[in-house]
């Protein structure tokens, strides 16, 4: 048997009624996983729709990262104001469409 060593968590941050601040939730990544699985479901259905889900990729430049894998994915061509979901499909003289997620109120934030 292995005795694992926990470290103490560091306590969360009270907001100013000195109550711990709420773990924060990701809505905008729950919708777009959403979308995803429903562009997969559509696949396995085989409807035309679900031919988007091959072409269908999410660029992972927003969230939380330390200083050096932002400055590394900086140096790496990341961008600011990319749009989440590229995707690589031509249908109807348009040559892709690239999606752009924010969250649903009352959980999102005012567009910018």
């Amino acid at each position: 048997m292995t005795l694992r060593i926990q470290k103490p968590r560091r306590p969360r941050a009270l907001t100013k009624s000195g109550a711990h601040r709420a773990k924060p939730v990701d809505w905008e990544g729950q919708e777009q996983a959403v979308l995803i699985r429903w562009l997969y479901g559509e696949k396995m259905r085989g409807q035309p729709v679900g031919e988007l889900f091959d072409a269908t990729f999410h660029v992972p430049n927003g969230g939380h990262r330390n200083k050096k894998t932002a400055s590394d994915l900086k140096r790496q061509g990341v961008k600011a104001g990319v749009s989440d979901l590229p995707v690589r499909q031509a249908r109807g003289g348009w040559f892709g469409l690239y999606l752009e997620f924010k969250a649903t109120p009352p959980q999102g934030c005012a567009v910018s």
